[in-house]
């Protein structure tokens, strides 16, 4: 939740795109230094104007590609990469259009993520912090198998295939998990 500085907005320019583009949340918070003169374009006149014109909105999307390439998208970009389906067959409009899709979740320590037995119908990749992989052993006791960091995914083939988890996730630690929801 600590606010990071990414960009400064000058005269002239504009904000708010991505949500209107994506039909997402917006992205960014945008907070004004001094005095300013803002307006604004709903949704509806929006589309009506991009209807009319179509290369504003294509311009736009160009503009989101190379203009947003910040830390954190780069992250998303790298970890969703690193899902074994989501090669270099997969374009990269449909990994970035992801990016904008994906829900982000804290976890405290002692939390389960997931639960084994449970339908999978989301893909985790933690961001930071620790996720111990559990297994439990006919009902008798959990077994620790593995434990996930920062950039690790789970949960990519159960959930395309709408099957259980066969195993459990628990933060070890305070930590935070993007969500890719079927």
């Amino acid at each position: 939740k600590k606010e990071i500085l990414v960009n400064n907005i000058a005269e002239g320019e504009y904000f708010g795109e991505v949500a209107l583009l994506k039909k997402w949340n917006r992205t960014a918070t945008v907070k004004s230094l001094n005095y300013s003169t803002c307006a604004g374009l709903k949704e509806p006149a929006f589309e009506r104007i991009c209807l009319t014109y179509p290369f504003i909105k294509s311009n736009m999307e160009e503009r989101i590609k190379i203009n947003y390439k910040d830390k954190w998208k780069n992250f998303l970009m790298r970890v969703i990469r690193n899902i074994d389906f989501m090669n270099e067959d997969v374009p990269d409009e449909v990994v970035e259009e992801m990016i904008y899709r994906v829900k982000l979740f804290s976890y405290n320590q002692g939390k389960y993520l997931f639960k084994q037995d449970k339908l999978c119908e989301e893909i985790f990749i933690i961001v930071n912090g620790e996720v111990e992989i559990y297994i439990n052993n006919n009902k008798i006791y959990d077994i620790l198998v593995d434990t996930l960091f920062s950039g690790c995914s789970i949960g990519s083939y159960s959930c395309l295939k709408n099957e259980q988890y066969t195993i459990s996730g628990m933060a070890k630690s305070d930590c935070t998990a993007i969500i890719i929801p079927k």
